[in-house]
């Protein structure tokens, strides 16, 4: 296929399978650079010189870097175009990579997983954004949860490829492998991704405008608030992703090599409940399929619960057998989460994928920094994050839902 950089003009032209598998890959880079390194936290430690928690801090400044930078990475390619703004966003990535596997110090190393995160968040947000580009309705939310579930084997490998660079090679063998990998996933884009908005439909390039269009935004409380569900509900499983370190080593047990015990029932989870969104999409409706996925996401907190109690045998398999459930709910919850949130700016999907991706970013971030800590050491309250943060995010969504409602009657003569 020839580079090219002219908008498409027929969606049935695109290959959507190509699409798909290309789209994943770019998604996966954000989570990956999270989970793949985690194996090596003790080792990173023990050569700064410094305790587990000040290496969490290279985790929570990539997501605050994440974070920031999702904000806009919607709202560039709404002003530049699609293609464009990916395509950097890897280029820089693989630098910023690059460099933190020379970093002399762990406060250099905090820099560069900074400057990471900064362009991690570009394959998922713009992802979104060409999705919405393409396709609307069942066929959008069908797509959305095939890449899922094809995203779902980027966490499941991390850890298996962490747990044995962290045996067999040094630290900065991780971000050696990011390096090659974005500067792959550059040239894949560069060469097959489609542009997908056309240019009499790209933002004006005015300050003002982009400005006027967060505030906006961030005032939509019916909008708001189903991100902030969005972002609880994932939550339940960040808190065991960002603190796989302690959980597997300090709670379970495990060696660095077995991290995956831990990541591939997680992984499954969300693969299947993606399998589940895809293949349930028509029958059930976008609405339909969330409720279904609240109704596993509740059934999860009440095992984790049973495990809390110490009802449920003893072992890692009972012991990640809430997450796994968990996880199922979420694959079948997201797509439709995700689309119905977007379609509150139906004229800046690019900015509505951004602010959406940044809640849910943030969210992880203050995560890892303040929660996680006070659960160190104690499998019972990562347990309790399964339950908690489940049914806050059940409550929420139908706050949205009826908020949403309640606009709508409003809006009516």
């Amino acid at each position: 296929m020839a580079i090219s950089f002219q908008p498409v003009e027929n969606p049935d032209s695109v290959n959507t399978h190509m699409l798909t598998w290309l789209l994943a890959a770019c998604s996966m880079i954000g989570p990956f650079a999270t989970d793949m390194y985690l194996p090596s936290f003790h080792q990173m430690a023990q050569a700064f010189g410094t305790d587990l928690e000040g290496v969490q801090m290279t985790l929570s400044a990539y997501l605050i870097g994440f974070a920031v930078m999702t904000l806009f990475y919607g709202t560039i390619s709404d002003v530049l175009g699609r293609k464009i703004t990916m395509v950097a966003g890897f280029v820089l990535f693989s630098i910023s990579s690059l460099a933190a596997a020379f970093s002399p110090s762990l406060e250099v190393l905090i820099a560069c997983r900074l400057l990471q995160g900064l362009f991690a968040g570009c394959g998922m947000v713009i992802g979104m954004a060409v999705i919405r580009d393409l396709y609307g309705g069942t066929k959008a939310q069908m797509l959305m949860a095939y890449i899922s579930m094809v995203f779902g084997f980027g966490p499941a490998l991390a850890p298996v490829i962490g747990g044995w660079v962290a045996t067999h090679l040094p630290w900065q063998s991780h971000f050696f492998i990011l390096t090659a990998i974005s500067a792959v996933l550059a040239v894949l884009c560069l060469v097959l991704l489609p542009e997908t908005l056309a240019k009499d439909k790209r933002t004006a390039p005015r300050l003002g405008v982009l400005i006027t269009g967060y505030f906006h935004a961030s005032h939509n409380a019916p909008f708001m608030t189903a991100n902030t569900a969005l972002a609880l509900a994932f939550l339940g499983q960040g808190v065991f992703i960002a603190g796989a370190a302690d959980w597997c080593v300090e709670v379970m047990h495990l060696a660095p090599s077995e991290f995956w015990k831990l990541f591939l029932p997680m992984v499954s989870g969300t693969v299947i409940g993606s399998w589940i969104a895809a293949r349930f999409a028509r029958r059930l409706g976008t609405q339909g399929s969330i409720r279904a996925g609240f109704g596993v996401m509740f059934a999860a907190g009440l095992l984790a619960l049973c495990t809390m109690a110490g009802w449920l045998p003893s072992g890692v398999f009972w012991a990640v057998s809430p997450l796994t459930l968990y996880t199922i709910g979420i694959g079948i919850v997201r797509p439709g989460m995700a689309l119905i949130s977007m379609d509150y700016l139906p004229q800046a999907r690019g900015l509505a994928a951004s602010m959406q991706s940044f809640v849910q970013t943030i969210f992880f971030a203050l995560c890892s920094a303040v929660i996680v800590p006070l659960l160190y050491g104690n499998g019972a309250l990562y347990d309790l994050c399964i339950a908690g943060f489940g049914v806050i995010t059940i409550v929420l969504w139908v706050l949205a839902m009826n908020m949403r409602l309640d606009h709508s009657n409003h809006a009516k003569p």
